[in-house]
This record gives structure tokens, C-alpha cells and sequence, in this order.
């Protein structure tokens, strides 16, 4: 049995267990199209029936567009129980808000290849500002402005990480 690790924070206000950030890939990972679904149930399998059994959470345009297994809507419930949940996706923020994963909304997602980081459904205000800036700055080859972004990403889920442990 795991003893929860607890703040050494000396603020006033309570200490409280520090939950870990998981950030989670989700199309083809957590999430699948019908499509994808029925090309992994392989040759001579029921895709019909693999589809059936899975659960729809998302829409798009009147019609089932993504779907997750019971045992994964199950087991993201569990693991949302012991840490913060961080859908991760190549999205854009319009595409992710169409899923309903099981867990609401969660405190933070990251969109768009990392290029919004939403917090509580919302884009965060001072990473949209740094991808901006970056942005506009920026004259120079893909490779390096993705890897300036990449690092700017990691800061600030540092910074955000720092904030949840001190809650």
C-alpha cells in the first residue's frame, strides 16, 4: 500500500496529497474512429460487434464519430481518481471540446500539437500569449520553432505541476 506523498509547503493553508500530472494521447490510443475499430479487429473478426460493445464520445455532424472500450472508460476512471488527467492531442481546441470523456471536464488539456493548453475547458491566456510571441518572432526553420515550442511546453507544464503540488 503507497503512502500519499504530502505538501512540505509551509503556506497557511492545508497541505494536501500531491497528485501526479498524466497526459494522455488520445485518438487512436484512448479514442477510435469505427473505422479504426473495425481494422483492429483484424481479418475474419466482428467488427460489428467490437463496435457495439464500445461506448460513443463523440459527435460530429449528427453521427458517432469516436468511441472508447468499456474497460478504458473504466480504467481512465480510475486513474482520473489518482492523478490529474491531461488529454493531450494534435486537435484543435473545436475538435477536443466535441469529445465527452467520462472523467467532465478536466483541469487542464493540451491541443493543437501543444499550441493551447486549456485549463478547466479554457485556453490559457498566458501560453496563448507565449505561442504568439514565439510565433512572431520566429524566423527561422520549422525544426527550430518546433523545438523552441517544445521547450516552452515542458516550462510550463513544470510551472503547472508546481502549482498543483502546492494545492
Amino acid at each position: 500500500e503507497r503512502t500519499p506523498v504530502t505538501s512540505t509547503s509551509t503556506t497557511p493553508s492545508t497541505t494536501a496529497s500531491r497528485r501526479a500530472l498524466v497526459t494522455l494521447d488520445l485518438d487512436r490510443t484512448l479514442i477510435y474512429s469505427a473505422h479504426a475499430i473495425a481494422e483492429g479487429a483484424g481479418p475474419g473478426k466482428d467488427a460489428d460487434a467490437a463496435l457495439s460493445a464500445a461506448q460513443c464520445v463523440e459527435m460530429y455532424q449528427g453521427r458517432p464519430q469516436s468511441f472508447m472500450s468499456t474497460m478504458s472508460m473504466t480504467l481512465l476512471g480510475d486513474l482520473h481518481a489518482a492523478s490529474d488527467v491531461v488529454p493531450t492531442t494534435t486537435r484543435t481546441i473545436e475538435q477536443y471540446r466535441r469529445i465527452r470523456l467520462p472523467i467532465g471536464v478536466p483541469r487542464f488539456a493540451i491541443t493543437s500539437n501543444g499550441g493551447n493548453i486549456l485549463v478547466e475547458g479554457h485556453p490559457d491566456p498566458e501560453w496563448s500569449r507565449r505561442v504568439a510571441s514565439l510565433l512572431d518572432r520566429l524566423a527561422v526553420g520549422g525544426d527550430e520553432g518546433f523545438a523552441r515550442l517544445a521547450q516552452d511546453l515542458r516550462d510550463r507544464l513544470q510551472r503547472v505541476a508546481h502549482l498543483v503540488l502546492r494545492v
